[in-house]
């Protein structure tokens, strides 16, 4: 099997450059088996599609080392407070629908 075209074909890589840097990377010509192969590419893609950076993804994916998302769910149950209701919230006497805050009063509280 030519590993170049299967990790296009099956989505790892999107042309044969990518391919082979990836191949490259990953160290699959170490590897005994095209299943190996195949596995550890799999495994490098899941841990970029987690966010991880590629030199980490690579030692990762060699390693074998299962994939964690570096971005949750949800990042807070509550919703963020937007900017004019954290100004409404304070103790400034300002109106931001109303009036604009200059740089002097701005500075001065």
């Amino acid at each position: 099997m030519n590993i170049i075209e299967k990790l296009i074909e099956i989505g790892i890589a999107s042309n044969p450059f990518q391919a082979a840097h990836i191949a490259n990377g990953l160290q699959l010509a170490e590897c005994k088996t095209d299943e190996e192969r195949i596995a550890r590419a799999k495994l490098y893609r899941d841990c970029r599609n987690a966010g991880e950076p590629s030199k980490v993804a690579y030692l990762k994916a060699i390693a074998g080392d299962k994939v964690e998302a570096l971005i949750p769910e949800v990042l807070h149950s509550e919703k963020e407070p937007t900017v004019k209701e954290l100004i409404m919230e304070s103790e400034w006497d300002f109106d931001p629908d109303t009036e604009p805050l200059r740089d002097d009063e701005f500075n001065e509280r």
